[in-house]
């Protein structure tokens, strides 16, 4: 090789690294912004806090028992939402798990079931990020520790929705003929 082809190479190589760290420190995110799909913005907006401003308040779940469709004759499980804002499955929690998701790992479901066997916290939180969206954020942790918020659906006070299921409030009572 020459002289003058290795100084071609060498200023090439200079070049492309040039390229490179522009585009990578630079221009990057401006591309993959625009690259994405509404639905990963959804998402991605989900997980952000978002910011109200003082006079915001957040929607109110009415406390009561919940049915499917508000259909009592469901003698499987039904979800009972406390004064306390708790988010309570009663009855079968394995069916409700099984009405809403399909788990691939046995020990994944066995944690969700028994997540879903005892009351949980719960906040209603609305963003603005992709749209207003009200979810039912329920307070779970895995079994490392890690905590993390999700839920179904806000629709009303009196109804939300998980999965394809909407729930609707049958009754104010906290009485029931299932076990929780």
């Amino acid at each position: 090789m020459t002289a003058k082809n290795v100084g071609i190479i060498v200023w090439v190589v200079i070049a492309v690294a040039f390229i490179f760290c522009f585009w990578y420190f630079g221009i990057r995110h401006i591309f993959a912004d625009k690259d994405t799909s509404d639905e990963e913005d959804i998402i991605v907006g989900s997980m952000a806090e978002c910011s109200h401003g003082d006079d915001f308040v957040e929607p109110v779940l009415q406390a009561g028992d919940y049915y499917i469709d508000g259909n009592t004759d469901n003698n499987v499980f039904y979800i009972h939402i406390g004064d306390d804002e708790t988010y309570n499955v009663c009855g079968d929690v394995e069916k409700y798990i099984d009405s809403f998701a399909t788990f691939f790992d046995d020990n994944l479901k066995a944690e969700s079931i028994e997540q879903y066997s005892k009351p949980m916290r719960y906040r209603i939180m609305t963003y603005h990020e992709a749209g207003d969206r009200t979810l039912i954020q329920l307070e779970q942790k895995t079994e490392n520790g890690i905590e993390f918020s999700t839920g179904p659906s806000y629709i009303s006070e009196t109804s939300f929705k998980d999965g394809d299921n909407i729930y609707k409030l049958v009754s104010e009572s906290t009485s029931s003929n299932l076990d929780n």
